[in-house]
């Protein structure tokens, strides 16, 4: 690709099933690069500049470290299908990371301390992982979550195997939205919930028994999340008594709260 050398303002560079593709030249103005169904080594020598989304790669590679991704704003893994953790020098240096998203990849069991480097993030997405059970971080001190110091929106959807929340997640003081959809196997929330004082939006969607926990003031995880304003449980959003909102006013309060 020698032709792109000419491309000095080029920002968005999609590449996708390039099995072949060997080399690639140095393009510093790239700010978003989609890589989708190519090679180990091929992906090797792309992240020597800078990435923002990773798609469709068949196995878990060696992620070099290098000092250009540096800048790197929003990194999107998917289909990663036989990698069971993401290697530490992806994230060593994406200090400026703000986005990081991990979908579709259902070998990967845990999460690497390595986070702990990503100091700007302001929003983790974690998707259709059904392995990904955060044991390891509920066995451990989970402080690499602490140094998430700008860390204000989570996500964790569809997956089948969570049973507990990150142990880490209660040292991130920031957090002020946390979405929980599809993980039928987390039955309670953790007493250190209410150390969120910061948590404004608790949504919760297709966890039948949790739901049903946390859906009234007669619930056992009600007082957990009670100091919560604004909680949404299987579309429904909840007054600060326990009950459940009309369903208009609900709907308006989800736009506002969404953006919508």
């Amino acid at each position: 690709m020698p032709q792109l050398l000419h491309f000095h303002c080029l920002t968005y560079l999609d590449i996708r099933s390039c099995p072949n593709l060997t080399s690639m030249p140095l393009i510093p103005s790239v700010e978003t690069l989609l890589l989708r169904n190519i090679s180990m080594s091929s992906l090797e020598e792309i992240l020597k500049m800078k990435i923002s989304v990773v798609q469709g790669i068949s196995s878990s590679p060696s992620f070099p470290a290098s000092p250009v991704v540096s800048q790197l704003k929003i990194l999107s893994i998917t289909r990663i299908e036989e990698a069971e953790f993401l290697p530490e020098e992806l994230f060593q240096n994406l200090s400026s990371l703000q986005q990081l998203e991990i979908s579709d990849c259902p070998a990967i069991r845990t999460l690497s301390p390595a986070i702990k480097h990503l100091t700007s993030l302001k929003k983790l997405l974690i998707w259709d992982c059904e392995e990904l059970d955060f044991l390891d971080d509920e066995n451990g001190s989970g402080m690499q979550w602490q140094f998430l110091g700008n860390l204000q929106e989570v996500q964790f959807k569809n997956m089948g195997k969570l049973v507990c929340l990150p142990k880490g997640l209660q040292h991130v003081t920031t957090l002020s939205k946390l979405v929980i959809e599809g993980c039928p196997n987390l039955m309670s929330l953790p007493k250190w919930m209410r150390n969120l004082t910061r948590l404004q939006y608790l949504v919760l969607d297709k966890c039948s028994d949790l739901s049903e926990r946390c859906s009234t003031i007669l619930g056992s995880d009600w007082p957990k999340i009670a100091h919560i304003p604004g909680i949404r449980i299987d579309g429904r959003w909840i007054h600060s008594d326990g009950r459940r909102k009309p369903y208009n006013q609900g709907r308006t309060e989800s736009r506002l709260a969404y953006g919508m």
